[in-house]
């Protein structure tokens, strides 16, 4: 059994996006010759959302170690708070013992907190060892449809220096890559060229049924307040962004353009904000230039991963939306389609996610880069037969929720491990 380090600073019981492709998968690593031991940041110490029932998804078969950080209060005054600056030094501690003491034989870095990622390059130079990066979203090079929507202030220009030479130093000796988008990787490759070839995959996050399971049974539903006897309601889940205004824009020109879809459906959007709290509002600003803001509730702060599934399970409809950056991958398509409510997907024709479900009967495609008006037909028929409980998950959705499951990711990271650690020249 071949000995994995696994660097993800947010872990349970922290609830925050980055950690779910470690906290759902590496469960099955040991199936696969993996023994994985996850290196983490203590919860109190990470300034997000914690929420004590989500250790119960996590593993019981994968050990953790957790070291502290610097503290937020006292680094916000500084100028900084990421998770990535004010735990390097204690990760690198903790890091260093951990491969001293128990000879990994790869480290894995699964995290947005992407200046960790300049560790894997010291230990490669320090104790030999190779290491493989989950590049969940673009970090210093990014592919063009990405650059519109970063920011340009005076300490993002700082940033994107500090995170330029960080950059390098870790694609200098990058094992391998994995990546949510197989838009990431090419991008990569066209500014540091000894990637070509590298072991890699594009592997999206898997869902874990196990989830369902713990959410059915701990989840709080949230409460949006509409009258439900007479409407339907479709919730959207998950941060909104500036790259999501199109989407937005299609769907409540639809609204306000019909009265029999404005009169059938409610819409509640939760946890759009970035912040684990004190957000302001993102989608009801937008709402009201489009007259619409009746049908629409928001709850900008963050929620829970439970309390997000038990509410997205109460929903008549599961509303998913598509970003103008074309490689943007929603973390919980496939954990959407596992579950038997209907999709409302508005995305643009050409997105890759929206491709792939186009042609599911239980999912709606409102293209935002077409006429709506020529859409609006199809869709209140669709919502009329939502209304009557006429949509229903076919076997092709379920059969394909179940080709991105969890334990199906799991194999093919460890694939990724293992050609890395063969390409290394280092392996047991």
């Amino acid at each position: 059994m071949r000995r994995l380090l696994i660097i993800s600073p947010h872990y349970p019981p922290t609830d925050v996006v980055d950690m779910h492709r470690v906290r759902a998968g590496s469960r099955y690593y040991a199936e696969n010759g993996w023994s994985p031991t996850v290196l983490a940041v203590r919860p109190q110490d990470c300034g997000r959302l914690v929420d004590p029932r989500l250790s119960e998804t996590a593993p019981n078969n994968v050990p953790v170690v957790r070291t502290a950080a610097f503290p937020e209060r006292l680094s916000r005054p500084l100028g900084f708070s990421a998770i990535g600056f004010r735990a390097y030094a204690q990760l690198r501690a903790a890091g260093d013992r951990i491969i001293r003491e128990t000879k990994p034989d790869l480290a894995f870095f699964s995290t947005t907190a992407f200046p960790l990622m300049a560790l894997g390059a010291s230990w490669k130079r320090r104790f030999g060892l190779p290491f493989v990066l989950d590049m969940q979203d673009p970090w210093h090079t990014a592919p063009p449809s990405a650059a519109p929507f970063r920011k340009r202030d005076a300490k993002a220009r700082m940033m994107f220096a500090i995170h330029r030479r960080l950059e390098a130093r870790a694609m200098e000796s990058v094992g391998g890559l994995i990546a949510v988008s197989d838009r990431y990787v090419p991008a990569l490759e066209a500014v540091y060229p000894r990637l070509t070839g590298a072991p890699r995959d594009t592997i999206p996050f898997g869902f874990e049924p196990s989830d369902f399971t713990v959410a059915r049974r701990t989840g709080q539903p949230v409460d949006f307040g509409f009258d439900r006897t007479r409407t339907r309601l479709g919730v959207y889940a998950g941060r909104v962004g500036d790259d999501m205004t199109t989407a937005l824009k299609a769907l409540f020109s639809v609204l306000k353009g019909d009265d029999a879809i404005l009169g059938g459906i409610r819409l509640g959007f939760l946890g759009t904000g970035y912040q684990l709290s004190g957000n302001p509002e993102r989608v009801t600003p937008l709402a009201r230039e489009f007259g619409v803001q009746e049908v629409v509730r928001e709850r900008p702060d963050r929620v829970s991963l439970l309390d997000s599934l038990s509410t997205l399970s109460e929903a008549d409809v599961i509303l998913l939306l598509g970003s103008d950056d074309k490689a943007y991958q929603p973390s919980k398509l496939y954990q959407y389609l596992a579950t038997d409510r209907p999709i409302l997907c508005v995305a643009a024709t050409d997105a890759p996610f929206a491709r792939q479900i186009e042609g599911l009967n239980s999912v709606f495609l409102l293209a935002s880069d077409r006429s709506v008006t020529e859409q609006v037909p199809a869709l209140s028929a669709w919502i009329a037969r939502v209304a009557g409980r006429a949509v229903e998950a076919e076997p092709a959705r379920r059969a394909m929720a179940e080709a991105y499951s969890a334990r199906a990711m799991a194999a093919r990271e460890c694939a990724v491990f293992d050609a890395a650690l063969a390409a290394s020249g280092v392996g047991r």
